[in-house]
């Protein structure tokens, strides 16, 4: 087991790991956490996360959120949950946590987005 996760982060540029288990990165790996609000939009539906055009982590509840180890350097993020996907975001991290929610907008199934945002100064 312990192989498996060392030849994924080396193959893969990220390890991810449950929600019970917490991370912090060491002096060239930075932890992104995606939270997922809980909406009635696709409640049923895991949300997927996306590095660098990559599918990685652990498929996401509703209301729930998943955390994943990366290596320092500038990095593309999207998710998709059924058949919505947020749009990409270009981030930089250094050795930090950097945290990102999830929100579905609209009224009507026509014109519901999903939406990606950083958040900045906290949580």
């Amino acid at each position: 087991m312990v192989f498996g996760l060392v030849f994924s982060f080396f193959s893969t540029g990220c390890i991810s790991v449950g929600v019970t288990q917490a991370l912090s990165p060491n002096v060239s790996q930075f932890v992104v956490t995606v939270k997922r609000g809980d909406y009635a939009t696709e409640k049923g539906k895991k949300m997927e996360i996306y590095l660098d055009g990559r599918k990685t982590g652990n498929p996401i509840e509703n209301g729930g959120q998943g955390q994943i180890l990366v290596a320092n350097g500038i990095h593309n993020l999207y998710v998709k949950v059924g058949k919505y996907q947020s749009q990409m975001l270009t981030f930089e991290g250094n050795s930090e946590v950097i945290e990102f929610r999830t929100n579905f907008e609209g009224s009507s199934k026509r014109s519901t987005q999903l939406n990606l945002t950083k958040v900045y100064g906290g949580k």
